[in-house]
């Protein structure tokens, strides 16, 4: 992960320095724990999200952003409820026809990063289409 050089350990800050070096950075943290803090918080979301979806990390780490806080939370305990969601970028589908076959599984399409499983908790922070209609919806209003 040499995109998470740049974070900051907590175990590396100094108190007595003040609070003003850390105040307009992302906190991240792990099952609740405080680990460390960037100033390039959108990155590191987007750097643990991509790698959920290549496989480097599970696919039941539940990987929240949570701007007004200035927080990014990283789940991995065990009993959290997760359904598995389609992706969308950019209000498109990822998952084609072509990717579909009578041997297809979830586990594939997980592989390929065309569905990713989210927890309650990461499903506050996301925009979810009830069908593709509203993906049609929305890119038609983007358009205008």
């Amino acid at each position: 992960m040499n995109e998470l050089r740049d974070m900051d350990k907590l175990s590396c800050y100094n108190p007595g320095a003040g609070f003003d070096n850390i105040r307009n950075k992302t906190k991240i943290m792990l099952n609740g724990a405080w680990q460390g803090f960037t100033g390039e918080g959108q990155m590191v979301f987007n750097h643990f999200r991509q790698a959920r979806r290549r496989g480097g990390i599970s696919e039941f780490v539940s990987i929240c952003h949570d701007f007004e806080r200035r927080e990014i939370r990283l789940f991995t305990d065990s009993g959290r409820c997760c359904r598995p969601l389609l992706v969308v970028e950019d209000n498109a589908l990822l998952l084609k026809r072509e990717h579909i076959t009578e041997k297809t599984t979830v586990k594939d399409l997980l592989r390929q990063g065309l569905v990713e499983y989210v927890d309650v908790e990461e499903e506050e922070g996301s925009l979810i289409a009830l069908d593709p209609s509203y993906l049609l919806k929305a890119k038609s209003k983007h358009e205008q």
